[in-house]
């Protein structure tokens, strides 16, 4: 599936209403064309927005539980 292909059928799934949490998009072979939020909170960092079937946080802090955002340690 080429890029325009990828980005229509997302923009679909959205205009349908459909979730496009960033589980939801690869579990349809979509890549994401757009930043993923939560749609409860709107932080991209929030586990709701790696997975509809989480709990919203709240929070945009990295390293949550089900967040596909990790904490990386700085180098000394």
């Amino acid at each position: 599936m080429d890029l325009l292909e990828n980005q229509n059928r997302v923009l679909q799934r959205r205009a349908d209403g459909q979730c496009c949490c960033h589980r939801c998009l690869a579990d349809h072979g979509l890549r994401r064309c757009f930043m993923v939020v939560c749609p409860d909170c709107g932080f991209k960092r929030c586990p709701k927005a790696s997975d509809h079937r989480l709990a919203c946080t709240d929070s945009n802090e990295t390293g949550q539980p089900g967040s596909i955002y990790r904490k990386i340690p700085l180098e000394e």
